[in-house]
């Protein structure tokens, strides 16, 4: 039997500047979800029996973190039922995406919509949503957010 050999990446020496700016760029991500999921809670107000629960968790330890030395941050996954049964769940995918200024996906019964955001660095999120199997990118509005609440 041969044993499999674990490899580590070593760490990297980051810069104090570099460390806090990954810091910064993670302080950010995690208001943006905070404030997309009270967007969500907002429009699901009207619906009485619908139920918001944040219960679960997504661990963020992406490489520029691992890079500069930080640790994993756990992060809300926001979920959305009615009754027992689950309608939506809103999960953090990744914040270092190509493209993009971070990334969740949305999981419902109809398949897994990519929600991302693309605005630069440092300014208001432009989150936009693509719908299951479409390449075709549409503003995550009021009227998506009810579309998926129904």
């Amino acid at each position: 039997m041969v044993a499999a050999a674990v490899l580590e990446r070593p760490k990297v020496e980051m810069p104090q500047d570099h460390q806090k700016e990954i810091a910064s760029r993670i302080e950010d991500w995690q208001q943006r979800i905070s404030d997309l999921y009270a967007h969500i809670a907002e429009c699901a107000e009207k619906h009485s029996e619908l139920w918001l629960s944040e219960n679960m968790t997504a661990k963020l330890f992406e490489k520029p973190m691992h890079d500069a030395g930080l640790e994993p941050v756990m992060l809300p996954v926001l979920n959305v039922g009615r009754g027992k049964g689950l309608i939506v769940s809103f999960q953090p995918i990744g914040l270092w995406v190509l493209g993009a200024n971070g990334r969740m996906d949305i999981l419902t019964h109809n398949g897994a919509y990519e929600l991302i955001d693309e605005a630069e660095v440092g300014q208001p999120p432009n989150w936009q949503v693509f719908a299951p199997g479409s390449w075709e990118a549409k503003p995550f509005d009021h009227e998506v957010v009810e579309r998926l609440l129904s």
